[in-house]
This record gives structure tokens, C-alpha cells and sequence, in this order.
């Protein structure tokens, strides 16, 4: 289950990048799964976080209280970014409050790849799917913004907020993320949890 966390962990110790994993306790089994991945880890390559908040934007808070980086990113388990995509716009983005990336989509269980295409010119791409995930936000620019504590919904209610204060936002037309569909246990997929958002 976490293989794609483990993949770019491993990647994540050849670039300068602080790592904080933020485990919302479910299960014993996912925290020493969670532990053992650390563990394998090169010193100092990522830090584990457990909790209890009972939703994303508890423990996104969580983590964002305890990061030091200059900018940061907010990526899920279930999917797998593309560091070296990220850490080369980010050479040249500097001035940017947000720099957003396009991304592609992958189905987990048959590994097909699902075709998406952001365009920089067409403004709608973005509210077809403004997950903070694709998106990259200088730290400073995010103080005293919080997610609201629920289950589905905490990133665009974030990144509302964030528009709110005017940003500078950069586009790279290039995939920082691969975003799984049909992944088990995911939360957009769970009717039950859906119909409690």
C-alpha cells in the first residue's frame, strides 16, 4: 500500500527537502509500516508525525505548524510526485507566492494512464482541478492560514483562502504528480465518508 511513498522517499534524499510524513493513526499495521519506511531511509531524509485528527485538514495543519522549508507541497500517500520536475521550476520560480504544476492521473488497479492536459491559456483547467497537490506554496506566504478540519474539501477551502491574499502564481507546464484513481481505502472513493463531508 505504501509503495509509492517509498519510491520517492528514496529519490527525496538526493535533493535538498524536508520530508515530514503525517500519519493520521488508524491502525498499528500502518504505523509500523510507516516506521519501517523511515527507518530505511538515509539519516535525516524524512520525519514521521502520528496523530489522531480524524481528517486531512487536521493533520495537514499538523505538519504545517512543524515545517522549516521555504516553499512547501502537500502530497497524499496514494500518489507520486515528481521531484525533479518540482526542484527544476523551482529554480526559476523564486518569486512566486504559488507555483502550479499540470499532472497526470493513473488507474491503480490497472495501471492504465488516464489522459489530462492542463493548459496555461484556458482558465478553467484549474477549477476542473484545483487540488493543492499540483501546487507548490512558499511558506511564508501560508501564515495564518489554516485547512478547516474535514474530510473532503480541505485543499480547495485552503487554496481559497490563499487566492484571497492576491498570490503571484506561476505555471509549469510540465507533470509534478501523478494523482491514483481506484486506489483501495482512498477517501474520494469511500460513498460512506462521502456522504459525511
Amino acid at each position: 500500500k505504501m509503495q509509492h511513498l517509498s519510491v520517492w522517499l528514496v529519490e527525496a534524499s538526493n535533493y535538498d527537502l524536508e520530508v515530514i510524513l503525517i500519519h493520521d493513526i488508524q491502525d498499528e499495521a500502518t504505523s509500523v509500516e510507516l516506521e519501517e519506511i523511515v527507518n530505511s531511509l538515509k539519516p535525516n531524509t524524512a520525519r514521521l508525525l502520528s496523530g489522531y485528527w480524524g481528517n486531512p485538514g487536521g493533520a495537514r495543519n499538523a505538519g504545517l505548524e512543524t515545517a522549516n522549508g521555504t516553499m512547501i507541497a502537500f502530497w497524499d500517500a496514494d500518489d507520486l510526485p515528481n521531484l525533479s520536475v518540482v526542484f527544476d521550476a523551482l529554480t526559476e520560480k523564486k518569486s512566486s507566492e504559488i507555483v502550479i504544476f499540470d499532472y497526470e492521473v493513473e488507474n491503480y488497479l490497472t495501471k492504465e494512464k488516464l489522459q489530462v492536459k492542463s493548459r496555461e491559456d484556458d482558465p478553467r483547467f484549474l477549477g476542473l482541478n484545483p487540488g493543492i497537490w499540483r501546487m507548490v506554496f512558499k511558506r511564508e506566504f501560508l501564515t495564518g492560514i489554516t485547512f478547516p478540519n474535514i474530510l473532503l474539501g480541505e485543499d480547495q477551502v485552503l487554496f481559497a483562502r490563499v487566492l484571497a491574499r492576491n498570490p503571484r502564481i506561476e505555471y509549469v507546464n510540465k507533470s509534478s504528480y501523478t494523482y491514483m484513481v481506484n486506489f483501495p481505502g482512498q477517501i474520494t472513493n469511500s460513498l460512506e465518508i462521502r456522504k459525511k463531508s
